[in-house]
């Protein structure tokens, strides 16, 4: 039957049916990872020098997943929300640190610039509270993290403190 005809109940069980198999396909992926020991460490050891590269960038650079959980920070990151950044990793735009909620409100409007434009936003002077309460001035970069057939899957971003140029 063309989905077309089918009524909205057969298509929801049609779609949780899919995504079940798409659960039990990631899951046998990672299993067959976990169980071959030099895949698991060949991974573990990318994972590892991706954070010591991002790490030596002195700009704020992070990963976001299609609900504004951030899968990857840097330390620069991190040190804006005066944490480490296994402590970001998992938390929610909302769920950040020291900004108000108008600034997360702003996040998350360029959050949805992005996935819904594909296209890189570019904000030219934010300001944000830092941890001490001083504002600081960012220019921010947010660009689609896109799979091999071109649909988004995430946001990276990356920001620079221009506070010292804005004086």
């Amino acid at each position: 039957m063309q989905d077309s005809k089918k009524s909205k109940a057969e298509l929801i069980e049609e779609l949780e049916l899919l995504r079940i198999r798409v659960r039990k396909s990631e899951q046998q992926s990672f299993s067959d990872i976990s169980k071959n020991k030099p895949a698991k460490k060949e991974v573990l050891d990318g994972m590892e020098i991706l954070q010591r590269v991002l790490d030596a960038i002195p700009h704020a650079v992070y990963v976001k997943d299609l609900k504004s959980r951030f899968v990857l920070v840097n330390r620069a990151f991190a040190k804006f929300h005066g944490k480490e950044p296994a402590e970001l990793v998992g938390l929610n735009t909302v769920d950040l640190p020291g900004l108000t909620k108008s600034e997360k409100r702003k996040l998350i409007k360029q959050d949805r610039e992005v996935v819904n434009g594909k296209e890189m936003v570019e904000s030219d002077n934010l300001e944000f509270h830092g941890i001490e309460g001083n504002i600081i001035h960012r220019h921010v970069y947010k660009a689609p993290l896109l799979d091999s057939k071109n649909r988004v899957q995430g946001i990276i971003g990356f920001s620079e403190n221009i506070s010292e140029r804005i004086q």
